[in-house]
Order: C-alpha cells, then structure tokens, then sequence
C-alpha cells in the first residue's frame, strides 16, 4: 500500500465528528516509546488485520494549543485509517504546562523512531512512516519533517493541517 492512500485520507481529517467506521481494528495496542523525568510517553497502535504484508504506518498527532489534548482525541481518525489498510500511531507528546518547546518535537520525534525500531512487530514498512496532525498536531508534523534531526526519527511524509 502506497504513501498515495496516506494523502488521499488527509482530507477526511476535517469531518472526524461524522466519521462511521465501516470496519473496525481491532482495539488499540499500547506501548511505552519514551520515558521522561516528568513520566512515560505511550502510544496507541490501531490495525483492522494480521496481513503479513509490509503496510505503511500513520502517526497520527492530536491538536490542543500545546497546552491541552491527548491521542484519544485522534483515535476515530486513526481507526478510519486503520481500517483502510494501514498501521496508524497515536502518541502522547508533552504539553507545555509540563515541559517547554522543543520538548514536544523531542517526543513526537522519539515516537517516529519507535515506530521504525519496532516495525517488523507490526508489519509496518519502515521506509512509509506518515504523519499528520491538526492545530498544535499540524504544526508538530510539520517541524518532524523539516527539523534537524537523525533520519531514524524523520518521517517520509507529513501533513499539517491548520497548522
């Protein structure tokens, strides 16, 4: 499954309230990715299959000003995804009332390079690692894309909206 299907979906972001998911994934595993003096980061993992075939993965980034938010806010987007076919990602990131900036794009980086460490166990392609995110969420995508950073923890894609 090809990137294309990543930025076709993009535009289903805006309607997320009125989403039906026609196939359900299964419910969403959850990992520890990184541990922080302030507390351990986790994200959810969203599949609808046990294809033996390499997918592309999706991280999947809350909004929320930076000050609020959390990846359930994402879930039902992550679970459309899912259910198309591809592995998506819903991590916590800091908010700044914990930890200032950079320490947001620290985590979501962090959490672009759990998702490459740990591909094989959930038979995602580590050269397709996606991201999105809305608001704060778009704004984190993008700077994933576009900061500095070892390639281990870049995306191949992003996608910022209102960002």
């Amino acid at each position: 499954m090809g990137m294309h299907r990543f930025f076709r979906w993009f535009a289903l972001f805006n309607a997320l309230p009125v989403f039906l998911v026609a196939q359900e994934p299964a419910l969403p595993a959850k990992e520890i990715f990184a541990k922080r003096p302030t507390g351990d980061l986790a994200l959810e993992i969203y599949q609808s299959d046990d294809s033996d075939s390499l997918r592309a993965a999706v991280i999947c980034l809350h909004g929320g000003g930076w000050k609020k938010g959390e990846p359930q806010h994402i879930a039902a987007f992550a679970r459309e995804l899912a259910g198309e076919g591809f592995v998506t990602i819903a991590p916590a990131y800091r908010l700044s009332d914990v930890a200032p900036f950079p320490a947001q794009i620290d985590d979501i980086n962090a959490a672009i390079r759990w998702v490459r460490e740990n591909a094989n166990r959930y038979q995602i392609d580590p050269e397709k690692i996606g991201i999105i995110g809305s608001s704060a969420g778009g704004h984190l995508a993008l700077l994933s894309a576009t900061r500095p950073a070892p390639e281990i923890e870049r995306p191949n894609a992003a996608i910022g909206l209102g960002a």
